[in-house]
């Protein structure tokens, strides 16, 4: 009788606890983590002096609107806080992009043995950074059409067609960093869809049980670490006590953040093990072979294996 293949839901979490050995067993992972970590801070802080530091007839235009009681001002985005909008997400979308082939090219090289530094990951991202880039760029973009249709649609409507379209694109380009990163010659969308799509065909039902089971505990943790953090600033502030709510909403800020970079990396990593995997059949170090032959389905398994 053949050996029972692990459920899916089993091999999904022991798929994700494989990731975080890795992020802790690989130092080059940490500092690029980091940096991550680094100039998401910077960022929204950023966008916060931005805010804070303009006046509010620079950020909001106000106009009247009538209503049913009569009249009502209503606010609305001027042009430099849109251009600020855009180029803010633009830049993240762009460094997570960046961040994250850096992540998958350490972990992909430590799969095979060799030693790798963040340096020489981020060497690597930079000779692929305009494919990169652009994939970026396009992310942000297909994105934002989806939301533009969205608000122009009931609202059953655009709820059904965000959540499919997300989930559509999400599929399509589930390995897209690895394949950019891996691949000798620069990678531009299209082919890189279509080769992501190739090795998504090969681990269909696990890649997406995986990253769920990465993005539910990533997002316990942070409602979890939010409230909690929430009601510690709630009893700051009915206190007075204004040095230390500052400092509780800088702490509260940080740790979210740091939770959305480990949660990415441990994406990262998972991606990154699924594609070596699928596309040389070794198992990486810290995964377990049969919970990555699970992943497959057996069709794939027998073109790869001859079982």
């Amino acid at each position: 009788m053949p050996a029972q293949q692990p459920k899916k839901i089993d091999s999904s979490w022991t798929l994700t606890k494989a990731a975080w050995g890795a992020l802790r067993s690989v130092t080059s992972i940490h500092w690029l983590a980091s940096i991550g970590l680094a100039c998401l801070v910077f960022a929204f802080s950023l966008w916060i002096i931005i805010m804070i530091m303009n006046p509010s007839d620079a950020l909001y235009t106000s106009s009247s609107i009538k209503t049913p009681d009569g009249f009502a001002a209503e606010l609305s985005f001027t042009s430099l806080t849109w251009v600020s909008i855009l180029v803010t997400f633009a830049l993240l979308g762009i460094a997570s992009t960046f961040i994250t082939g850096a992540i998958v090219h350490a972990a992909i090289q430590s799969f095979k043995g060799k030693k790798t530094s963040a340096t020489t990951s981020l060497a690597a991202v930079w000779r692929r950074g305009l494919p990169l880039a652009v994939f970026a760029l396009v992310n942000i973009g297909v994105g934002q059409l989806i939301s533009y249709i969205n608000n122009r649609m009931s609202p059953t409507g655009g709820l059904v067609l965000s959540i499919l379209g997300d989930a559509a694109w999400g599929v399509a380009t589930f390995f897209a960093i690895p394949v950019i990163m891996t691949e000798d010659t620069p990678q531009w969308p299209i082919q890189t869809t279509k080769k992501s799509l190739n090795i998504i065909k090969k681990v269909w039902g696990e890649s997406l049980i995986s990253g769920v089971t990465i993005g539910a505990v990533g997002a316990f943790i942070g409602v979890l670490y939010g409230i909690v953090g929430g009601i510690i600033i709630i009893v700051l502030v009915s206190v007075g006590n204004a040095p230390l709510t500052i400092a509780g909403i800088s702490l509260l800020g940080v740790g979210l953040a740091a939770i959305i970079v480990i949660t990415s990396t441990l994406s990262a990593i998972l991606k990154a093990a699924l594609y070596y995997y699928a596309t040389t059949g070794l198992s990486p170090i810290n995964f377990n072979k049969t919970m990555l032959r699970a992943a497959f389905t057996p069709k794939k398994a027998e073109r790869i294996f001859s079982v």
